[in-house]
């Protein structure tokens, strides 16, 4: 067998030296595969290759391999024209953690495409031996002129709870210009702080960044005040809001609304006109999460901005209307169940639902008479009009529900809407569906992963919520499924007479 084996294996290395192209790459893929030692040698002479598909076929498979003699030639590769090459050979780098490797990686963090310096900052090795350069290295490049590779290093470092220390003291050095970086990624190991029992000292060194001169540091400092919930930025937050530097005016609004104090609310309704958009949505999409915490001044405000010409002010506006709950939003949001924008239709639905405005129901069953293209969006409106639980809404539903046409996202939505409804009238087609699996005649959908009997049970659970009322209803399905049915299938009214009697058992004597 190990004869076999090795003539096999030789075949392979000869192969990979063939004179054809798609032979030698095929080659080289089944020595990856197998993962022999043995192969480790003609791989690395692959690398050579004239051709750039086996080049990176070689260094993939070498990456199965991990053999760090592999490194030096893996390096090597990293001064390749082609950048697909380069990127195959930081993969394979990736698994080697030596100092070969560790030279390699860093020297790729000068290369002059971004996408090769993102994989070399995720290539940089956590081993013991290499751990704290590696981390120097990234925190070093939470300053790198790219967004994509800062936001790698930051990635990397927030998986790290050895990082905190160091994170910490690169945020207490005022020369550092990405010091709000460290300070923000330093807030990202948050759990890690409190468990290490450094939280006061993570959140003391982010109120100490927040006092920088420099509005960019600033900003980060906001974010990170937010991340860690520290209630002694709200007033340094409120003092932001009037600075001249967009971004951290954002910051500010946007960190105030997650600490959730009800101080922030009326300093952040006057950005609600402010000339930065991006100011704009942050500050309304704060008053909608401060929600209870003084919505009166904030709703009339923010009415205006769920007619903006820009779509995202929009939705955003119209999803802090749907978290304010004020009745005044009502007709702004009706009026947006038309918009041309689908996502916009999708946020008034839903807004509608948590508003329970009675005045929406007709607009509502209206609107269910259109044509929707987005089937989400006629979705979340067929349970606002369950959300809002007006009777007049309930034989619409049950016309939903019964149809057997209708998209089964559409059917199951009514069965939930007509339980909130508390409607007697529902009580008899929501049994039905309950208790007949044929109730739906399913039909696999791509989108839907449900089958009969999960719309059995879905329907069960808004009967029970009907107490006393689906009594009635229950005893005469089982009235009916026990009397002799020569046409009917003996085996599906068992089952249709099971579900109808435990349904009743567990109204009549619930535990």
């Amino acid at each position: 067998m190990a004869r076999r084996d090795d003539a096999a294996l030789q075949a392979l290395i000869d192969a990979s030296r063939s004179s054809d192209t798609t032979v030698r790459r095929h080659a080289v893929i089944a020595l990856g595969i197998a993962e022999h030692r043995g192969g480790v040698d003609a791989l690395i002479a692959a690398l050579g290759d004239k051709n750039v598909e086996v080049r990176v076929q070689a260094a993939e498979s070498l990456s199965h391999a991990v053999d760090v003699k592999a490194a030096g030639p893996l390096g090597k590769l990293l001064d390749d024209p082609e950048v697909k090459v380069r990127l195959a050979a930081l993969r394979a780098l990736r698994l080697l953690p030596t100092r070969e490797s560790f030279d390699a990686v860093r020297h790729a963090l000068d290369d002059d495409r971004v996408e090769v310096r993102v994989a070399a900052v995720e290539a940089l090795p956590h081993t013991p031996s290499l751990r704290e350069e590696s981390m120097a290295v990234r925190i070093r490049l939470l300053g790198d002129k790219e967004e994509r590779v800062r936001a790698a290093a930051a990635d990397a470092l927030s998986g790290a709870d050895w990082a905190l220390d160091p994170l910490l003291e690169a945020a207490k050095d005022e020369k550092l210009a990405y010091r709000g970086e460290a300070a923000h990624v330093a807030a990202r190991l948050r759990d890690y702080a409190k468990a290490a029992g450094q939280m006061a000292e993570l959140q003391r060194v982010i109120l100490d960044v927040f006092r920088d001169r420099r509005p960019e540091v600033r900003a980060r400092a906001a974010e990170a005040a937010a991340l860690v919930g520290a209630p002694e930025a709200v007033e340094p937050l409120i003092a932001a809001l009037d600075d001249d530097h967009a971004e951290l005016r954002r910051a500010a609004a946007a960190s105030l609304g997650a600490l959730g104090n009800r101080r922030a609310v009326e300093p952040l309704i006057p950005l609600l006109a402010d000339a930065d958009a991006n100011v704009r949505l942050a500050a309304v999409e704060s008053l909608g999460r401060l929600r209870w915490l003084g919505r009166q001044p904030a709703v009339a405000k923010i009415i205006p901005l769920a007619e903006d010409d820009d779509p995202a002010m929009r939705i955003k506006a119209v999803e802090a209307l749907g978290r304010l709950a004020d009745h005044r939003a009502t007709d702004v949001l009706v009026k947006n169940l038309t918009h041309a924008d689908a996502p916009v239709r999708l946020a008034a639905a839903k807004a509608l639902a948590q508003v329970k405005d009675a005045r929406a129901v007709g607009p509502l069953i209206e609107y269910l008479k259109r044509d929707e293209p987005q089937r989400r969006v006629r979705q979340s409106a067929i349970l606002a009009l369950g959300a809002i639980g007006d009777n007049r809404a309930t034989e619409p539903l049950i016309a939903i529900l019964t149809d057997e046409n209708a998209w089964y996202g559409y059917r199951e939505a009514a069965i939930k809407a007509l339980g909130r409804s508390h409607d007697p009238r529902a009580v008899a087609t929501l049994v039905s569906a309950a208790t007949d699996p044929d109730f739906v005649r399913y039909v696999p959908d791509r989108s839907m992963d449900s089958n009969p009997f999960d719309f059995c049970r879905l329907a069960a659970v808004e009967v029970v919520q009907f107490g006393d009322a689906a009594v009635k209803p229950l005893r005469e399905a089982v009235r009916k499924l026990s009397k002799e049915d020569k046409e009917g299938n003996p085996k599906i009214r068992e089952i249709r007479l099971r579900m109808a009697r435990e349904l009743l058992k567990r109204i009549e004597n619930p535990k």
